[in-house]
């Protein structure tokens, strides 16, 4: 317990600290209109998605949706090769990567999808352009959700025990109380390290939405929301690591 209250009083100096940090880049990025410059770029940025929403959308989606199932595929055979040999352990990372994948096909082609719709708007695309972009938003879905279906199908093969019923509510509950320890170790390990990225990048936007409101005297609610959400992150880990 001793161990567990110093980790949890360093994490929380080292917050300090970088707040601290933030707050004097901050200060010095305002004086030498940082923030114009950045913002500067994101305008730019997204000018350019917008004129090529169509090329975007079909370019990244397309080869996400491709590049899962290759993973799957592969994955699958390296497992089948595994078992039929009585490998002691089974190595399912190109599964584990492939599913990752496809995880994130689904929020990736609704922001790209709503960039498109943004572009219709702004130049007047033909029906065509927009009812292929539409058809093949929904079909990823589709292929997305079929794709999951299939992971999970597969795993049962060698796992029984595995909890595979995605439309259940509590499902990743469920799920990872069907999973063995080691397994579930390496969840845990995994979700610290998802953990630490999330933290980093919602610093640095916090720092970016900062310094960019100062200087263009905007709105600071992007930064009040990403605030929020950094403290209820910070709160929430602290909790978790002062049990018993």
């Amino acid at each position: 317990m001793k161990n567990k209250k110093n980790s949890t009083i360093k994490f929380l100096l080292i917050v300090i600290f970088f707040m601290f940090v933030g707050g004097l880049a901050g200060g010095l990025g305002s004086r030498i209109s940082l923030g114009l410059k950045v913002y500067d770029l994101i305008e730019a940025f997204d000018a350019a998605l917008v004129k090529n929403a169509m090329v975007i959308f079909l370019i990244v989606i397309l080869g996400l949706s491709l590049g899962s199932w290759i993973l799957f595929f592969s994955g699958k055979k390296k497992v089948e090769d595994q078992l039929a040999r009585d490998d002691e352990l089974i190595d399912d990372g190109l599964i584990a990567f492939a599913s990752a994948i496809n995880s994130t096909i689904i929020i990736i082609g609704m922001v790209l999808y709503l960039n498109f719709v943004r572009s219709v708007f702004s130049y007047d695309l033909e029906a065509e352009k927009f009812n292929l972009v539409t058809g093949v938003f929904f079909v990823s879905i589709l292929c997305s959700v079929l794709h999951e279906k299939k992971v999970l199908d597969f795993l049962k093969t060698y796992n029984p025990n595995l909890y595979a019923n995605t439309l259940d509510l509590k499902f990743n509950g469920k799920y990872l109380d069907s999973v063995d320890e080691r397994e579930k170790f390496e969840i845990y390990k995994a979700g610290y390290k998802a953990y630490k990225l999330m933290f980093n990048l919602l610093f640095f936007f916090l720092l970016a939405g900062t310094i960019i409101s100062f200087d263009t005297e905007g709105s600071g609610i992007f930064s009040l929301v990403i605030a929020v959400v950094l403290v209820a992150g910070i709160i929430s880990y602290t909790l978790e690591a002062l049990k018993k």
